[in-house]
């Protein structure tokens, strides 16, 4: 397994831990239609699916020490919540979103998967329909940081 695989795998399990939590993908996923939508994305007929992935990959290093090598990763993590007046999903989506950075901020190595981790941040919220489903969604960043040696 890869570096990147271990690291996936790790947010996976991470993210699969957060109570509330529905469907986690290690990828982009995206609904062609309404039964996909349900099949992909709906898990106790609500939409609650979170997904990521690793947008950039970037390496620095030393010159005096120019075997280690830091690798820098930015992980983009997008979730999905079905909108409902009468269940105040609003704030579900909140306490969410809510559990998800903390979880994700109380493992500052995402299990000794990684040298560290910034902050899980929410860098932006807002509402949306999506094949006439309106939704929740927030977008969330995260940059992790590994070593390794030439």
């Amino acid at each position: 397994m890869t570096k990147l695989e271990e690291i996936k795998t790790e947010i996976k399990n991470i993210a699969e831990s957060v109570p509330g939590i529905g469907k986690v993908y290690d990828r982009m996923v995206y609904a062609k239609d309404q039964q996909q939508l349900k099949e992909l994305f709906t898990q106790d007929g609500v939409i609650n699916t979170l997904m990521f992935k690793n947008r950039t990959r970037t390496v620095d290093g030393t010159e005096s020490k120019a075997r280690e090598v830091y690798v820098k990763r930015l992980w983009i993590l997008k979730l999905i919540y079905s909108y409902n007046y009468d269940n105040c999903s609003e704030q579900a989506f909140d306490t969410l979103c809510e559990n998800l950075c903390s979880t994700f901020n109380n493992n500052y190595t995402l299990n000794h998967t990684v040298l560290k981790h910034s902050f899980l941040n929410v860098t932006l919220k807002y509402d949306a329909e999506y094949h006439g489903v309106i939704s929740h969604y927030a977008e969330m960043e995260m940059t992790t940081v590994e070593t390794i040696t030439n």
